[in-house]
């Protein structure tokens, strides 16, 4: 939780960037899963 706490700003950042692609995904169960599965893949590119 710690690291949440600190990086939170760049998750906002990503939540906000993704936010059309997250709409376009909610029907599709997978295509969301892949959707969340991306974003973490990327979140922790930015943080590392």
């Amino acid at each position: 939780m710690f690291i949440v706490k600190q990086t939170n700003w760049k998750v906002s950042i990503l939540l906000s960037e993704f936010r059309l692609l997250e709409f376009d995904t909610t029907t599709n169960r997978r295509q969301q899963i892949f959707f969340w599965t991306r974003l973490h893949e990327l979140m922790y590119d930015r943080l590392s």
